[in-house]
């Protein structure tokens, strides 16, 4: 088996995923540093911090050194050299580090958490690996405005400033909501490659929020998590989707099908959700 230290991450993203995840799972490795914080390597190279107290998504991190290998997988087939990518909702900042090192030195990462605590430890993952990742404290909605982040203790990665989000054990944050396209606009950004958003319920609002973004960019590549459930308006969301881009599921073997609207309404029902490929629609 090569050794995935010597490997581009490209080579290493693009092979079949049982091979991908044993190349993780050989170099995976966690040094605990004290204050809660963990030292860990992903996809098989990358020196990457965690915090211990997570239960969601520090554990496979920590033991499997990859998360969501299908994605994963799916990512480093979309991201290209020089690309600017955005990664709305980084958590501990493992899809921002898989952009950076895809686009490269040319290209721009731009990862946005509002969780303060998870944006430090991204800060120094992309520092550790000399990566150009660019590190937004803020939350995305399409409104400019303070908001409350209910982050539930013990589960870093499901915070949501989502309206009526509860949870009795957890932590809540004041933090600063921004649209998509006035986050543009400040950081200069001449063009948007790739957004990927998993923001616990707020997509349609970021979608709201990036329309000039869009309109910008047709050939805007966006991964999503869709998460029906936790909607007010699922169906109308649905159908705004459908009017702007072509909608395709990502699968399993990393590849993408054409899903229609009947089935994306259907997964409400049964609290199903989906990873989405979403391409502006040409006119």
């Amino acid at each position: 088996m090569p050794n995935p230290l010597y490997l581009p991450i490209r080579d290493i993203v693009s092979s079949p995923r049982f091979v991908l995840e044993d190349l993780c799972r050989s170099q995976a490795t966690g040094y605990y540093l004290g204050e809660h914080t963990v030292l860990c390597r992903i996809l098989g190279k990358y020196k990457f911090y965690v915090d211990s107290r997570d239960g969601s998504l520090a554990p496979h991190l920590i033991m499997d050194g990859f998360w969501e290998s299908w994605i994963t997988r799916f990512v480093g087939g979309i991201v290209k050299p020089d690309d600017v990518c955005i990664d709305l909702g980084a958590n501990f900042g493992y899809y921002s580090v898989l952009m950076a090192g895809l686009s490269g030195e040319m290209g721009r990462t731009i990862a946005v958490e509002a969780n303060p605590n998870l944006c430090r430890l991204v800060e120094r993952s992309a520092s550790i690996n000399g990566l150009p990742i660019e590190t937004i404290n803020k939350a995305v909605s399409n409104k400019n405005q303070k908001v409350t982040l209910t982050v539930p203790n013990g589960m870093w990665g499901d915070g949501s400033i989502r309206e009526g989000f509860q949870n009795a054990d957890s932590t809540r944050l004041k933090v600063q909501a921004v649209p998509l396209d006035a986050l543009v606009q400040e950081l200069a950004l001449s063009r948007v490659d790739v957004v990927k958003m998993d923001c616990e319920g707020m997509e349609p609002a970021i979608l709201e929020g990036m329309q000039q973004t869009i309109r910008a960019n047709p050939g805007i590549r966006i991964i999503m998590e869709f998460t029906p459930f936790d909607y007010q308006d699922s169906a109308g969301f649905v159908e705004y989707l459908y009017s702007v881009f072509e909608v395709s599921r990502i699968e399993g073997d990393s590849g993408t099908r054409l899903v229609s609207a009947e089935e994306l309404n259907r997964f409400a029902a049964v609290r199903q959700h989906a990873d989405l490929y979403l391409t502006v629609r040409k006119p």
